[in-house]
């Protein structure tokens, strides 16, 4: 008996072994496969799960998520483009943060309900009706709910943290759940039947609790008219800002120049050539006044009160670097005077030299900063029309937050980068890149890149059909990699630092010992460091100058210093090119990096 006991025992425990180590029931072929292709393991089981932090499962016609309950550590997920209805399994996935359910066919959100740690939810495209279950979300950050049959958006109202929100093509009129929000940037509200109450009280609300909101509306009544100018010149008739004229009138649009410039054109849904034009209000309309400046040099400088007499010379300059880009023609250099800039910039297919001045140091290292303010785009927007005869030199590139590119996009045209500091940028697209180059043969000389994020799957630099030039850089912890080459892409890196290696004639892979990096940090408590896929985290400036035994400046403190060790990218760049203004001493080689070159370039224990 006591045998037939223990037998019985053993054959429970085999059946709990067999139980426990069987494999997740996952039926759709689609889901399974990008579930084995995250995990590299075949017929995943419960404990494989476990493993499951990330999954991008997007456009593989995906029908059921069965199984998907198992991964209760998933942290994002993407399933965007597929067929789901039924999100039921995901109610258990209490540790994800962002979730892309785009182009799908649901129509009951309700199980996400208790998803409290989500801050990125992306909705659009479904056939969600109710939103009630999402009241709970206090989280939320990012919203994507347009092109949906939805009318109530009461439950938002509790959306403490809400910044980025898409109602357009909902049903939604009553917009009062948002009029007491205080963290919005962003909301589109086009193609909703918004009521009086929405123009006349809530929109103003929100614009007075949300300073510096973007909310884009339809107007409310006849068709709107929306004039402005670049600098160098107005609009005089009827005047700049927003007109509301009834249907089809005929409105007489004059510009004027000021001295020093003359009239380019104007830009719109229909280009205009002459200042003086008629037109009739068939539909709402955005004009915008261009007018060219006739100096060959520009300045820039945001240091200087609003100037009524900006102009582009010394005496009066511009105050944002777009601002002078607007009026820039072809072969003019912009010059910028020291600060930081908080813009995005676009080149607009100029040929122009943008480069960083300070007249009291002007051999040192990168000066100018510009740190990206909008979301969505890259801090930097090169164009096919800039071809060869363009450049960038002397800045500090930071804080970009773009989807596809944070910091530099480059297309058809081959612009020469120098002296830039490309530090702390963010790609919210899990598949982005930090510089980004297609059909392009650009430079890039003396640069350091470091300490980015390119998104879950992305690259630091991403090279599509381009034969780029890099030389004397550094590319460092650009996470999750360092370099991209796809299609006929045949890039020259050579005498540069690369993590991970880069084989070609002077490539070094060692730490370059970098003096004091940025870093990702709470924006609640700068002294709690976080990870740089982490959303909340903020960037804080560091030191990129090269550590030295020999002497590295401090700026700081204005004076040379001494560290414990010596950075291998010390006269690590190509011995072909001049040493620049490196102060002595200096092994008679250029150092890599943005410093490289400059009076504020590491000393050199060679030269001792």
């Amino acid at each position: 008996m006591r045998c037939g006991w223990f037998t019985l025992a053993l054959l429970f425990a085999l059946v709990d072994w067999t139980r426990a180590d069987s494999p997740v029931h996952i039926p759709d072929p689609g889901l399974k496969a990008a579930i084995e292709d995250a995990l590299w393991v075949c017929d995943p089981t419960a404990e494989d799960m476990l493993a499951l932090t990330h999954l991008d499962a997007q456009a593989r016609s995906i029908e059921s998520l069965t199984g998907l309950e198992a991964a209760v550590n998933l942290q994002s997920l993407n399933l965007r483009f597929n067929h789901i209805r039924d999100v039921t399994p995901l109610g258990g996935l209490t540790d994800l943060g962002s979730l892309y359910l785009n182009d799908n066919e649901i129509p009951d959100v309700s199980p996400l309900g208790g998803l409290v740690n989500l801050y990125h939810l992306d909705l659009h495209d479904n056939d969600i009706s109710d939103i009630s279950a999402l009241s709970g979300l206090v989280n939320v950050t990012f919203l994507a709910l347009r092109q949906n049959p939805l009318s109530d958006i009461s439950a938002l109202s509790g959306m403490s943290k809400l910044a980025d929100l898409s109602l357009l093509e909902t049903q939604v009129s009553d917009i009062s759940p948002l009029a007491n929000l205080t963290s919005l940037r962003y909301v589109d509200l086009r193609d909703c039947p918004l009521n009086d109450e929405a123009y006349d009280v809530h929109i103003p609300q929100m614009m007075a609790n949300n300073p510096g909101i973007e909310i884009e509306t339809d107007p409310l009544r006849g068709r709107l008219l929306s004039l402005s100018s670049t600098y160098g010149g107005s609009v005089v008739e009827p005047g700049e800002g927003d007109f509301v004229y009834p249907f089809d009138t005929l409105v007489h649009l004059k510009a004027v120049a000021d001295p020093g410039f003359v009239f380019a054109g104007w830009t719109g849904p229909f280009p205009i050539a002459t200042a003086s034009a008629d037109i009739f209000t068939e539909r709402n309309y955005q004009f915008k006044a261009h007018f060219r400046s006739l100096r060959d040099t520009l300045y820039v400088d945001n240091s200087i009160p609003a100037d009524p007499n900006a102009d582009g010379s010394p005496e009066h300059p511009i105050p944002t670097i777009q601002n002078a880009l607007e009026v820039a023609s072809d072969s003019v250099t912009v010059l910028v005077a020291p600060g930081v800039y908080r813009e995005n910039i676009n080149l607009l297919g100029k040929k122009v030299d943008l480069a960083a001045f300070d007249p009291r140091n002007p051999e040192g290292g990168p000066c100018v900063t510009i740190e990206g303010v909008a979301v969505g785009k890259p801090v930097v927007l090169i164009g096919a029309a800039s071809g060869s005869q363009c450049s960038l030199s002397g800045f500090v590139i930071t804080r970009g937050r773009g989807d596809l590119t944070a910091a530099i996009e480059c297309s058809d045209a081959s612009p020469r980068i120098s002296h830039c500091l490309i530090v702390g940028n963010r790609c919210t697209d899990p598949n982005g890149a930090i510089l980004r180059f297609t059909e392009s043969r650009a430079a890039i000389i003396q640069c350091t890149i470091a300490d980015n994020y390119a998104g879950e799957n992305g690259t630091g630099i991403v090279l599509v059909n381009s034969s780029i030039t890099m030389t004397n850089s550094i590319v460092w912890n650009n996470r999750p990699s360092e370099i991209a080459a796809r299609g006929t892409s045949h890039p020259l890196i050579r005498y540069c630092c690369v993590r991970g290696w880069w084989p070609d004639f002077g490539n070094i892979h060692g730490d370059p010992l970098l003096a004091l990096p940025g870093l990702w940090v709470d924006p609640e408590d700068a002294a709690k460091i976080l990870t740089c896929h982490d959303p909340r985290a903020v960037w804080t400036d560091g030191d990129y100058r090269l550590q030295s035994q020999a002497g590295r400046w401090d700026p700081a403190t204005c004076a040379w210093r001494c560290d414990g060790a010596t950075s291998p990218a010390i006269d690590g760049g190509d011995p072909a090119d001049p040493v620049g203004r490196e102060p002595s001493p200096h092994g008679g080689i250029v150092n890599m990096g943005a410093y490289g070159g400059t009076v504020e370039a590491s000393k050199s224990l060679t030269g001792i």
